[in-house]
């Protein structure tokens, strides 16, 4: 089972692909679906799921499209996968947000799964809470035009 969804996926090399644009400029549904190699009419979704959380803006009309709304440094994966997929957790007792109780659990104070699994959960999501698209943009080193992940 994969960790992030495939729309979770997207929207982040979505999110990566506007945080290397020039500042002021902005992309077109089409383009950013075509040298990112997603499926446009899923991508134009997940941008408006986006747009809604506050990550990306969209100008319509002539010269338009999508930008991010904020800073690339001020935006984190964890933010973004958090939008698209949820609470960073494997267990449903290790979200703060999302906390539900394990249905076969008799004590979550000493139970060794939960225990083992926040600690892991606590790695990923520092990892994560520290990830900024600025940080993704510059540790992949692209050009403007190549696709955030090649094959």
């Amino acid at each position: 089972m994969p960790m992030l969804t495939k729309k979770c996926q997207y929207g982040l090399k979505a999110l990566i692909f506007l945080a290397g644009l020039p500042l002021g400029q902005s992309a077109i549904v089409e383009e950013i679906a075509k040298t990112q190699n997603m499926p446009q009419r899923f991508l134009s979704q997940i941008l408006s799921q986006l747009q809604i959380a506050g990550f990306v803006t969209l100008k319509r009309g002539r010269g338009g499209g999508y930008s991010l709304a904020r800073k690339s440094s001020d935006i984190t994966a964890s933010d973004i996968i958090r939008a698209i997929d949820g609470p960073l957790t494997v267990l449903p007792c290790e979200s703060k947000t999302h906390y539900h109780e394990c249905d076969d659990c008799i004590d979550k104070a000493r139970c060794l799964l939960r225990l083992s699994f926040l600690r892991a959960q606590k790695t990923v999501s520092d990892v994560f809470d520290n990830l900024t698209l600025e940080k993704m943009r510059t540790m992949a080193d692209l050009g403007d035009e190549q696709p955030v992940c090649q094959s």
